[in-house]
């Protein structure tokens, strides 16, 4: 609190780099005089990581969230010396062993530092993994350290290593080092599922995961009853009334509200009240909340999603993830969230799964009228007109975040071809949906047909897409999401 008082400023940040720490962090911030936000870092790595991330010209909302996703892509190890004898974890400790703990559990034991830091190392997959920093302190030379990161290097050729030395010795160990983990931003990495051990029934320590989602992603309320998916529900706006998507209006409702609606249907994200009311909910069974939405460049849900979190924070760790999809790829990610949870995967492990598998999920459509779209801002009213008298039934794809074009057709019939073709595109396939609402069933049948002719063992689903997107493209548009999946692709294999 002394500290916090010191500080000429109107709003703190404070980084406690120690669990034992964090909870006196937190109640000190209920009792300051100003705003106070704490960045639970429980290790230096984390706390250099979060301090990386801090941008001086966004305000200390943004900057607090991107503070708190900087820790999840940083793993800390500690190489200290044991004081005494002892057998922990399956590892045999002696008294002067030199020991290896990565986030706070005992991982190697050895008699000198260079075998005990490959031993960490090797508990990390390093592909997964770009940059490591060996910090050491006063009783470490500098030759000593460059020696190690050099044996380090010849050992792990696939990780960038470098060192920092931390003057006096802050903590009682020889080295502290942190792995950074890093998304790749261009290419495709070659993601490959690893079996692992269900997890044990008596760990009472493991974190409950619960995974939160918004209305975009178009799951049925069975599929988040039967996944144990919360949901925050889209508003959408039709003649002054306002429909909580999928609560107060369900999507064979849409059509029928929408064409005797004297204006077109807009839609607008859910409140940071709405969405804390659910993170409320989902905090009740779980410590821990993966939030992943529809794209920010599509709608600002995830900004919501954002502040709420903040709010939060103290009760729950909230992850917001933007999708940088909607529709069924978002649903497919929300499920793959839960079968990841399911199988045991930490909050990290869940949110490095999910970014991968976000550049494997393809969304295309096209839509019958332009007026939606206008209507949404998606097309100016030029475009709109242009469309309407040449029939254009244009094909649009989710790339990157934001909706483009692929294509324009006349007829429906083209269209569905098109969808076809594109199909036809891939490679590994692990499965197809199908998007419509209100359309003719026989124009489904054919697609299913076109694609079956070219994919015969891919699995095909159809779904409605609900009011949310209806508001925008209509309830007449036809649209397929395809799924590369995460697992190696058999058509690369020699």
């Amino acid at each position: 609190m002394e500290a916090v008082q010191a500080v000429q400023a109107q709003a703190v940040i404070v980084l406690p780099n120690n669990k034992n720490i964090v909870l006196a962090a937190q109640q000190a911030a209920k009792l300051a005089d100003r705003p106070v936000y704490v960045v639970p870092t429980t290790s230096m790595p984390q706390g250099i990581a979060a301090l990386m991330a801090f941008n001086f010209s966004s305000d200390v909302e943004t900057n607090v969230q991107n503070m708190m996703r900087a820790l999840e892509h940083v793993i800390s190890g500690e190489v200290t010396r044991a004081v005494r004898a002892t057998h922990l974890d399956g590892i045999r400790v002696h008294e002067g062993d030199i020991i290896g703990l990565v986030d706070g559990h005992l991982v190697a034991a050895g008699s000198d530092d260079l075998t005990v830091l490959q031993a960490m190392l090797a508990r990390v997959d390093s592909s997964q993994h770009e940059l490591c920093t060996l910090y050491y302190g006063a009783d470490v030379t500098r030759d000593q350290a460059e020696s190690l990161v050099q044996a380090l290097r010849e050992k792990f050729p696939a990780l960038e290593f470098e060192s920092s030395p931390r003057g006096t010795a802050l903590l009682p160990l020889h080295h502290l080092r942190g792995v950074n983990e890093r998304s790749m931003l261009t290419g495709r990495a070659k993601h490959v599922r690893t079996p692992r051990e269900p997890p044990s029934t008596e760990d009472n320590s493991m974190s409950r995961i619960a995974v939160v989602t918004d209305s975009t992603a178009d799951l049925s309320p069975e599929e988040c009853e039967q996944q144990g998916i919360f949901v925050v529900p889209m508003n959408i706006h039709i003649d002054g009334r306002v429909y909580r998507d999928g609560v107060d209006i369900r999507p064979e409702e849409f059509a029928q509200i929408a064409r005797e609606a004297r204006e077109k249907p807009y839609t607008t994200p859910p409140t940071v009240q709405q969405f804390i009311e659910v993170y409320r909910r989902a905090s009740e069974v779980a410590d821990e909340i993966i939030s992943i939405h529809i794209s920010r460049k599509l709608s600002p849900v995830i900004e919501r999603a954002e502040q709420a979190s903040l709010q939060m924070m103290g009760r729950c760790h909230v992850h917001p993830v933007d999708s940088r999809l909607t529709t069924a790829g978002l649903g497919l990610l929300a499920k793959a969230a839960v079968e990841a949870a399911r199988r045991g995967d930490s909050v990290e492990e869940i949110v490095r799964t999910l970014r991968g598998l976000i550049n494997h999920i393809y969304v295309v459509f096209f839509v019958e009228t332009l007026d939606f779209l206008e209507k949404s801002g998606r097309i100016n009213r030029s475009q709109a007109i242009l469309g309407t008298m040449l029939n254009i039934k244009p094909i649009l794809m989710v790339e990157e975040g934001e909706i483009e074009p692929l294509e324009k057709v006349r007829t429906r019939e083209r269209a569905i071809e098109k969808l076809a073709e594109f199909v036809a595109e891939f490679g590994y396939i692990e499965q197809i949906i199908v998007l419509h609402n209100q359309c003719d069933p026989g124009e489904i049948e054919t697609l299913i047909g076109l694609i079956r002719d070219e994919r015969p063992q891919v699995p095909i689903h159809t779904q409605h897409y609900r009011a949310a997107l209806a508001a925008h493209i209509g309830v007449d548009a036809v649209g397929i999401v395809v799924s590369e999946g995460m697992v190696e692709n058999p058509w690369d294999w020699a």
